[in-house]
């Protein structure tokens, strides 16, 4: 898909602890999963906070996932998705640079993305916003703390 990524513009430049935000997208590889099959759909987790992206891909990598792509500067995010094309993508709602929602929607507003998989990685418990993610395209939720 050789599309140019619509942009979102960075409203904070600096990460939580007032440091420029650093680009930690990479891929994972992981062994076979506990039946000895790999799971080659390539999944993007993206959220601000490296720690919780390192829970998620844990818990892909229990389950056999090998090919995870993931991102912590939101304002990275659509031009990545764009170039990588992912099978389910993984989304953090609150970021400090640009708001989940507004990717959400950014997202949903290309037809060549219309069925693309996209869960919400939230803590917050506010049914008002997980409503307005569902009316901007969202497939499901996920809540954080992840469980075992």
């Amino acid at each position: 898909m050789n599309q140019q990524a619509p942009t979102i513009s960075q409203n904070d430049p600096t990460s939580s602890t007032g440091t420029p935000a650093e680009n930690t997208c990479h891929r994972v590889s992981t062994p076979l999963n506990q039946d000895g099959k790999r799971c080659n759909h390539k999944i993007m987790v993206v959220d601000d906070v490296p720690l919780n992206i390192k829970l998620a891909c844990a818990h892909l990598n229990v389950v056999g996932y090998n090919n995870i792509i993931t991102e912590t500067d939101a304002t990275k995010v659509l031009a990545l998705v764009y170039q990588e094309s992912p099978d389910l993508l993984l989304l953090d709602i609150m970021m400090h640079q640009v708001s989940g929602l507004d990717i959400l929607e950014a997202i949903r507003a290309d037809p060549n993305f219309a069925h693309l998989p996209i869960l919400i990685l939230t803590a917050a418990t506010d049914r008002d916003l997980k409503i307005t993610a569902l009316e901007r395209g969202a497939t499901d939720f996920l809540t954080k703390p992840f469980d075992a």
